[in-house]
């Protein structure tokens, strides 16, 4: 359990990543480059007009740098990162502990349609079958305890 617990916390942390990714227009953040030396005053300045001209709802707009300033990237891009390929291996990991087939969830490479009933056995006996039993037993004992309860309810009435 505690596999899956890390496997879905970091899951749902790169989806976090990617939507703030996305929300920013698909562009990394990044620092900016000037050659020489800047007032911290001008370098505030400078940081609080790119924010506001390059970010948020304005993200993906044209910059202009001038007097050899360079922007540089800090951070991966999706591609980079391989977020698709993390995700699946999370989701994965989830499914290994619950005995869950991944292609049942649309993560794994579904089998070949070759024997669809040895599949959805072994889907049974893998995973089902401890869940239903539990569920069973479970039920078997409420029942006993109050099994006078349920004998008069199922015995005829005069």
């Amino acid at each position: 359990m505690y596999a899956a617990g890390l496997a879905a916390t970091q899951g749902h942390h790169i989806q976090e990543n990617s939507t703030s990714f996305f929300r920013n227009g698909g562009r990394p953040s990044g620092v900016i480059e000037i050659p020489g030396s800047i007032t911290e005053e001008n370098a505030k300045k400078l940081k609080s007009n790119w924010d506001s001209g390059y970010t948020g709802e304005n993200a993906g707009k044209t910059a202009i740098l001038s007097n050899g300033a360079k922007y540089n990237p800090t951070t991966f891009s999706p591609v980079d990162a391989q977020t698709v390929e993390q995700l699946k291996m999370t989701a994965e990991i989830v499914c290994s502990v619950f005995r869950v087939p991944a292609y049942k969830i649309g993560v794994g490479q579904p089998p070949s349609s070759d024997n669809v009933e040895a599949l959805e056995q072994q889907y049974y006996s893998q995973c089902l079958q401890t869940l239903i039993e539990s569920i069973e037993l479970y039920w078997m004992r409420r029942w006993k305890r109050g099994k006078t309860r349920v004998q008069n309810l199922m015995s005829p009435r005069c």
